[in-house]
């Protein structure tokens, strides 16, 4: 009777121990009115470490920072890779946008750990984990190739070295793969004349590793679109076109690819945007591993925006996926809350904070998602409708096809492109030498497939 007796006052207290921190875990903080509010201790740290002087940025190592923001798994044939907690429809390089450096192409994120997975390591796509960060130590303003389209443009996450998507998931293939692959003619001005098709379709060494069903399966989870005229916005989250319209592209063989930093002058005749350089500081960081790298675009102008934009993100990104695993924020408690508080200028400011249920920051963060995605809708269609109506007035056409009269301006054929050229990583844009045109192949028959659902954050 005893032993009876004692089993029910411990099962008491397990369950008034379990009810409790559910009701704990119940309720969520989050900023409101643009405040920040922390969710580690590392929320974009190199711009403390860039605007604060005196700030000594802790010792780093990236499986304890990353390890505030996500989870580390076991993916083979990488080991232990990072995985963010982020809302279902996220993907790498959506949210942010580009700027210019004298390293090229720098990605500006707004995720609070931005400054790590998009400027050291590989990101790569797993069919069942959606997407995952592999750690490095190398500092590179970006790893990706890019995609152009007509009145579009587009890039993708770079894995490990010698790993591409060819077969339908991401594994190692070797030298010659499908991101050693570059357009020759990918910068060219097409002006007022017909945008003529070309790229890895028209290309024999090519076609199969970006035209093949397996490919066609998984590449719409891999590419981000925006139209030209979207590439000088603060935040391309809002402009992406989504997994329809790179199945549509890439279906209407209109798709260059380059696996080099885009020049700056370059981006500025295929988008038809002004491009300013942005200046950067080059600072010392002490990790685990040694030191490292860090680059930061020098002055107030870079932060201040990701101050403008970083409240979204967080909101819509990162607190719903909290929320599902029943995490908190660091908040007020963060090592970094002061130093960032500094950066974006709120150290006298009264920190706006409520207290929503899970329930409530889910649901809210899941209606912004619709709506991003009938907006995304929208513009896919617009983007669509632009390229059938240019395909109907001759100015979309084959490589070698004669123009309609009044569409001569501008003509060129379309130039295949080249394998097995590694790309430029981590320095400024390579410019200059275009390379050889190697043997093109006759058009085969067209193959069209229906994408499967897209796959974001897990």
């Amino acid at each position: 009777m005893k032993m009876y007796l004692m089993f029910g006052f411990v099962l008491a207290l397990i369950l008034m121990g379990a009810t409790g921190a559910g009701a704990a875990s119940a309720s969520f903080q989050v900023a409101t009115n643009n405040f920040y509010l922390a969710v580690g201790d590392y929320d974009y740290l190199p711009y403390a470490y860039e605007l604060n002087p005196r700030y000594s940025p802790p010792r780093i190592d990236f499986v304890k920072v990353m390890g505030q923001y996500g989870r580390w798994v076991n993916v083979d044939p990488f080991g232990q890779c990072w995985q963010p907690y982020a809302s279902a429809g996220w993907r790498p390089y959506a949210w942010g946008h580009w700027i210019y450096t004298d390293y090229g192409p720098y990605w500006e994120g707004y995720e609070p750990w931005a400054w790590v997975a998009y400027h050291y390591g590989s990101w790569v796509f797993d069919v069942n984990l959606g997407w995952i960060w592999v750690a490095g130590y190398d500092w590179y303003p970006s790893r990706v190739i890019w995609a152009r389209g007509y009145d579009t443009i587009g890039w993708m996450p770079m894995p490990p070295d010698g790993y591409d998507y060819e077969r339908g998931r991401c594994v190692h293939v070797g030298p010659h793969n499908q991101f050693t692959y570059s357009d020759s003619d990918f910068d060219f001005d097409f002006g007022a004349g017909p945008f003529t098709l070309g790229g890895p379709y028209y290309n024999a060494q090519a076609r199969d590793m970006f035209y093949n069903p397996a490919y066609a399966a998984i590449q719409v989870n891999l590419w981000v679109f925006i139209d030209n005229k979207d590439f000088d916005d603060d935040n391309y989250a809002d402009h992406e076109l989504g997994p329809d319209y790179s199945h549509y592209i890439f279906d209407q063989r209109a798709v260059r690819v380059t696996n080099r930093p885009v020049a700056m002058r370059a981006m500025q005749t295929i988008t038809r945007q002004p491009i300013e350089m942005v200046q950067v500081d080059t600072h010392q960081l002490k990790t685990n591993r040694g030191t490292v790298k860090v680059v930061v675009p020098a002055g107030p102008t870079s932060a201040e925006r990701v101050y403008r934009e970083s409240p979204q993100v967080v909101r819509h990104v990162i607190a719903p996926a909290f929320a599902k695993e029943g995490r908190q924020f660091k908040g007020k408690s963060s090592k970094i809350q002061a130093p960032v508080a500094k950066v974006f200028k709120q150290e006298n400011v009264k920190p706006k904070i409520q207290k929503q249920t899970r329930e409530q920051v889910i649901n809210s963060a899941t209606q912004a998602q619709k709506n991003r995605e009938q907006t995304r809708a929208q513009n896919m269609e617009a983007a669509r409708q632009r390229t059938e109506t240019y395909k109907q007035q001759g100015k979309i056409v084959e490589p070698g096809a004669v123009a309609k009269p009044g569409m001569q301006q501008g003509m060129q054929q379309g130039k295949a492109g080249e394998v097995g050229r590694p790309a430029a990583r981590g320095r400024p844009a390579e410019q200059g030498k275009a390379p050889a045109k190697p043997e093109t192949a006759p058009k085969p028959g067209e193959q069209k497939q229906n994408p499967p659902p897209s796959h974001g954050g897990r």
